[in-house]
């Protein structure tokens, strides 16, 4: 922050009128910035006492789940120039974030060049000379926390900048153990084997009905197919066949047919796939999936789940399937009967207040009826206590569960961050406790 504003800051803290808490929130958010705004104007007069042509961006405000790509100036990315590109990332220092350098696709989907860097004491430091600098026109970052600013130095010159720990002495993180060497992976069990264990687990989960398609993995361990989802939750999971001591590791993702929406996806580094997903209506899907050890047999498993009978319909088949999502996600028991309550909003910040019983226990769950949702967090307080449910981009829905000792209002709070989003609250009462149960 400015000096003026903090000037400003601290002369209203005198006013009557301020209460001294917010006051106290003020002053700290201000010492909080300014810390980071200093560390970054430090490290920059440090690499320019060097010599080095250094650059501080605009900070980045980002969000958890969205990556954002991190544009440099053109001076540092001349693969001709045999000059070093440095860059600083700052964060607070609690801060959780990632940096990625994205690999390059080769015409057989083969990714070549990535790499990945993890913050330590919310600072990230990578450097590139030479050629190699072109690669950081693919950079970008991503939140592993809720939001957070970020402050980007980049230093061009001979040879890379000092590290953010040398520079910045109170970033260091001090020695760092090795990591544990977790042996040899366990051998993977026959495509047959995995695939039967897996429905066996479906059905106890009550699964109403299971299908089984076959599919060849191109020679790449690539594929595409166009399936048909029926009204219901689905557990949509792939199998691959082993192929010699190659290593199996399957990814997916599956989109809506008619509009290209997101509906699932799975990156995990796990032999298999699982997508967990809803429809309101039936759906026509495309998946795409990668990772076979080569031209294999697939079996691709479609475990059906019926939707909550309680789930509305008057707000369209995908408001339904968001309901159905959020409780089928969080393993929460149906509903029945038709909610108490539904209340309609956009996109942003909204607080509700919603009546209810004193010994009560009640459902909310709040669905995504149009647009591109990034996120979706709903929290309710009663009484003295909070329940909280968020999504980062995939889930269309989000759901919580509480009871009142003597509150007769919940205060809602829904927050929900993307384009054109509309979304639908809806309410249930589940049952009833006396007052003094649990005490």
């Amino acid at each position: 922050m400015s000096v003026a504003r903090r000037v400003l800051i601290r002369a209203a803290c005198f006013h009557p009128l301020v209460v001294p808490l917010a006051c106290a929130i003020l002053l700290l958010a201000d010492r909080a910035g300014a810390d980071l705004v200093s560390d970054a104007a430090e490290l920059a007069n440090k690499w320019s006492d060097g010599g080095r042509q250094t650059t501080l961006l605009d900070p980045m405000f980002l969000e958890h789940g969205r990556s954002r790509a991190v544009r440099l100036p053109d001076a540092a990315l001349d693969p001709k120039s045999p000059s070093c590109t440095t860059i600083a990332f700052l964060a607070g220092r609690s801060t959780d974030f990632v940096v990625r350098i994205d690999p390059v696709l080769s015409p057989k989907h083969h990714a070549v060049g990535g790499r990945f860097e993890r913050s330590v004491v919310g600072s990230v430091w990578l450097s590139e000379c030479g050629p190699a600098r072109e690669a950081l026109a693919r950079l970008s970052i991503e939140l592993r926390v809720a939001r957070s600013a970020v402050d980007i130095v980049v230093a061009v010159g001979q040879g890379p900048a000092s590290t953010i720990s040398d520079a910045l002495p109170e970033r260091a993180s001090g020695p760092v153990a090795a990591l544990a060497d977790p042996g040899p992976r366990s051998p993977l069990e026959p495509m047959v084997v995995r695939a039967h264990r897996a429905e066996l687990r479906d059905r106890n989960l009550a699964a109403t009905v299971v299908h089984f398609q076959s599919l060849i993995a191109e020679s790449d361990g690539t594929g595409h197919e166009s399936i048909s989802l029926d009204e219901g939750c689905h557990r949509v999971e792939m199998f691959a066949d082993l192929l010699g001591k190659h290593p199996v590791d399957v990814d997916a993702e599956m989109r809506d047919s008619s509009s290209e929406r997101l509906l699932a996806r799975d990156r995990s580094d796990a032999p298999d796939v699982r997508l967990d997903l809803c429809v309101g209506a039936t759906t026509a899907a495309d998946l795409v999936f990668a990772g076979a050890p080569g031209p294999v047999k697939v079996t691709l498993m479609d475990a059906v789940f019926a939707l909550p009978r309680g789930a509305p319909t008057m707000w369209g088949a995908r408001a339904r399937a968001g309901v159905a999502a959020a409780l089928f996600r969080r393993r929460l028991s149906g509903v029945d009967a038709e909610p108490i309550e539904q209340r309609l909003g956009v996109a942003g910040l909204t607080m509700l207040p919603i009546p209810i019983e004193p010994g009560g226990c009640y459902l909310g769950t709040v669905a995504t009826m149009r647009g591109e949702p990034r996120s979706v967090t709903v929290s309710v307080k009663v009484d003295t206590r909070i329940t909280y449910d968020a999504t980062s981009g995939l889930a269309e829905g989000a759901a919580v569960a509480f009871c009142s000792n003597g509150a007769e209002k919940a205060a809602f709070e829904i927050e929900v961050r993307g384009s054109a989003v509309a979304w639908v609250l809806d309410v249930w009462q589940t049952g009833s406790r006396p007052f003094d149960e649990g005490r």
